[in-house]
């Protein structure tokens, strides 16, 4: 086990800690004042896919990424780019009582 001490401890490498991660970094940060340490064997949290029976599967469900937030989704955009994402438009409802 590594006892060296650091500035930042990260709980969770999903998409928050990544993310506070990443700003970190942009704000001068370096790498060895930060701890981001993560139970799961791979990175991503909710947004990550695995491989089942040979086929990705969404570990976070599609609406995961329903984001509308254009500076969300700029800072998305930072790590791939819009045009390597597939969208899609849809119109969800809930039927309730033949409501």
């Amino acid at each position: 086990m590594n006892t060296q001490r650091s500035e930042y401890l990260i709980l969770g490498a999903g998409p928050t800690g990544l993310s506070i991660a990443h700003r970190l970094l942009q704000r001068g940060v370096t790498k060895d004042q930060i701890r981001l340490l993560e139970s799961a064997a791979s990175p991503g949290g909710l947004c990550r896919s695995e491989i089942v029976d040979g086929k990705p599967l969404d570990v976070g469900g599609g609406h995961f990424l329903d984001v509308r937030n254009q500076e969300v989704l700029d800072f998305l955009f930072l790590f791939l780019p819009a045009e390597e994402w597939t969208t899609h438009h849809r119109i969800a409802k809930i039927m309730l009582r033949n409501q």
